[in-house]
Order: C-alpha cells, then structure tokens, then sequence
C-alpha cells in the first residue's frame, strides 16, 4: 500500500508512519525541513519536502 503522512514527523504520525513501513508499506511523509527529511529518509520513509502554508488554494 502506499501511503501519505502529513504528521509524519510528529509523536504520532512519527509512529504510524514507522509502523506502516516496518511492515513494508511504501511510507512517504511531509518533511518541512532537511533535518526532517534525513530522518525520515534514515527510518525508511520517503521524504517529501513542504509546508502546508506555503501555497494556498484561492479556489475558482
């Protein structure tokens, strides 16, 4: 299953996203920064660099 986690950095997005690749899931989470993303990268997680306010939807 591939699978998308904003909080992937946090407690508990952290742990599932862990759990869901141990499990040999393909993990790819949201990393705003590159230390974020080295770990992530380092547990297995495909990291995605980004930040959820950095573009906004102004809709039609």
């Amino acid at each position: 299953m591939n699978t998308f986690v904003i909080g992937a950095t946090g407690f508990v997005g952290g742990a599932v996203a862990r759990y869901m690749a141990g499990l040999g899931h393909v993990v790819t989470g949201l990393a705003r920064t590159g230390t974020a993303a080295t770990a992530l990268a380092a547990q297995g997680i495909i990291p995605v660099a980004g930040d959820l306010d950095s573009r906004r939807y102004e809709g039609p």
